[in-house]
């Protein structure tokens, strides 16, 4: 499951960027929404089901996406696989 998704130094994605399925502690709001899963460990997180990303034009929310399929194809090819530019060429 994936709860968290940093990316920097990707196309236009200078600085980096993060997209959390976590809901924020101090937000009831959000937590109210959120369903709670179970980790591994015991714990438990209240997490977002659906996530969507919001932005001007070209704000680099197809790069975001990008770099999450660019992710994807390396868990799913075995990251060893990857070339080391993966996340800049779209490698895999």
């Amino acid at each position: 499951m994936l709860l968290r998704f940093r990316v920097a130094n990707v196309r236009s994605l200078r600085d980096e960027q993060e997209l959390s399925f976590v809901a924020p502690e101090d937000d009831e709001d959000e937590r109210a929404t959120a369903r709670e899963t179970e980790l591994s460990d015991g714990r438990r997180l209240p997490v977002h089901t659906v996530l969507g990303v919001f932005g001007p034009n070209a704000s680099g929310k197809s790069n975001v996406i990008a770099a999450l399929r660019n992710m994807r194809r390396c868990v799913m090819r075995s990251y060893a696989e990857c070339p080391a530019t993966a996340p800049t060429t779209g490698g895999c």
